[in-house]
């Protein structure tokens, strides 16, 4: 399913708010990834989340940075569906607002915290 103009636009205007390539994903930043992964994997309430955060960018890129410019926000998950086996790992760009890699890993298993790790 195509990724409706409104998540797109969720996500670009979260990473706008970034002023620091290190900048750790900001609460926006994270729901807007949840609403990426939810739109391209249709688990319904079955979707969990083991992790979300900042793919740190190069260290070049962190080298250079001048405050002010661009910064392109790449987030990496592993996002796993309730009582299935596997585990999907990849990275969604905020900048882009979609998921830009993504590998199925159909032996690991999720590990899960005491609470079935935090619902976005």
């Amino acid at each position: 399913s195509m990724l409706t103009t409104v998540e797109k636009n969720m996500a670009t205007q979260a990473a706008a708010s970034a002023t620091h390539p290190l900048d750790p994903l900001s609460a926006e930043e994270i729901v807007a990834v949840a609403s990426i992964l939810r739109e391209a994997y249709d688990f319904g309430a079955d979707l969990r989340f083991e992790t979300v955060e900042l793919c740190e960018p190069a260290k070049d890129i962190v080298r250079e940075f001048a405050a002010g410019m661009p910064i392109e926000r790449v987030a990496r998950f592993n996002i796993y569906k309730r009582g299935a086996t596997g585990v999907w790992r990849g990275k969604v760009s905020l900048t882009e607002g979609k998921v830009t890699k993504v590998d199925f890993l159909p032996d690991v298993k999720p590990m899960i915290s005491p609470e079935e790790f935090f619902l976005i």
